[in-house]
């Protein structure tokens, strides 16, 4: 296995599905600020490596999981990584939407399926995992017995390990960050000090990289901490919730939205009372 997860890290930095910038990070959807941005999409359009990744998935989920009775994938990364694996262990296959259809048969789950079936969960990445862990949980409303989930790769984040211990879910990956920046450094993708930040940013991501500045006038400072600037000439409260509230909705999969909600009311209640600059801390 460990062969096989430096032999996918080499393929993902070969076709550049994985870039490492320490020193011009990426913004990430979610506004983390980061030394890594990962597409594994991009997998699908070399032949060599989604077999590759196709064949360690059919090596390692029979391994695991020996009663498995179908794949799900989780939309829309890991469509086609799922089918491609279901069709060479001839199981039937369904995917997960990120959320039910507002229009037709409204279906998150798409294709057929029973209840009490026994499901393997196949992922391309995982981040903090609550869009992973939303896959899962809408397959067990539905009746379905999730055995677990396997992931391409993972950026091995405590948020993740910690969510998926508290989903009552087993996940492994095919390939990991550790093993990505080793083999990166033995190849020469990066140096020595890149190393060293690419390692810390794993412990401390948000701390690293993170703060984000909304057009200078709030920033995120960790899950449950706020911190805003604000200017009486320029007040548009609404303006700041709505880019706060776009802000943190990446983290509602997997924080609780009872006190996300709160630190807003509170902020909201805060920009209220000021007069000139001034700037505000809010801690949850």
């Amino acid at each position: 296995m460990e062969n096989s997860a430096k032999k996918i890290a080499e393929y993902l930095l070969q076709i550049k599905a994985i870039k490492l910038q320490p020193s011009n990070p990426f913004t990430w959807a979610s506004g983390w600020r980061s030394p890594i941005y990962c597409d594994n999409r991009k997998t699908l359009s070399f032949p060599e490596v989604r077999s590759y990744i196709r064949d360690s998935f059919c090596a390692l989920i029979p391994e695991l999981y020996p009663q498995v009775e179908m794949i799900a994938g989780v939309a829309t990364g890991a469509i086609a990584h799922g089918v491609l694996t279901a069709d060479k262990l001839g199981l039937p296959f369904i995917y997960v939407r990120s959320e039910a259809k507002e229009h037709g048969l409204g279906n998150q789950i798409e294709g057929y399926y029973e209840k009490g079936q026994k499901v393997v969960v196949v992922e391309d990445l995982i981040s903090t995992g609550g869009s992973s862990l939303n896959a899962v949980k809408a397959l067990r409303e539905a009746g379905c017995e999730v055995l677990g989930m396997i992931a391409i790769f993972t950026y091995e984040f405590k948020k993740a390990s910690d969510s998926f211990a508290a989903g009552k879910c087993n996940i492994d990956t095919l390939c990991n960050y550790s093993t990505l920046i080793d083999t990166a450094a033995q190849a020469g993708y990066v140096t020595e000090s890149d190393v060293e930040t690419l390692k810390k940013w794993r412990v401390d991501h948000k701390k690293e990289f993170s703060e984000v500045d909304f057009s200078g006038n709030a920033m995120l400072v960790n899950d449950f901490s706020l911190v805003a600037r604000l200017s009486d000439t320029e007040p548009s409260h609404s303006g700041i919730r709505l880019s706060v509230q776009a802000y943190l909705n990446p983290f509602l999969g997997t924080l609780a939205a009872d006190p996300i909600n709160k630190l807003l009311e509170n902020l909201v209640a805060e920009m209220e009372k000021f007069d000139g600059w001034k700037e505000i801390r809010i801690d949850n």
